[in-house]
């Protein structure tokens, strides 16, 4: 697993509505390089992928999210 990857981690806090449960993997990404390091290794363990953009329009079920929500 990459370094920049995180395990059980809520992205709730990071949209407007500042609720939700925990993200399976979850990840922010800043360059084009560590992106498709993530990209790759989301593949190989066949993770659905969310992109979490700035946060605003976003719920998150209590549930939370399977998969790597990449922000």
């Amino acid at each position: 697993m990459p370094s920049n990857i995180l395990k059980d981690i809520p992205p709730g806090p990071l949209t407007t509505l500042g609720v939700g449960g925990s993200a399976e993997y979850f990840t922010k990404v800043h360059d084009v390089e560590t992106w498709r390091e993530t990209i790759a290794w989301a593949k190989s363990e066949k993770l659905s992928i969310a992109i979490l953009g700035a946060g605003s329009n976003v719920l998150v079920s209590d549930e939370g999210v399977r998969g790597l929500v990449i922000q």
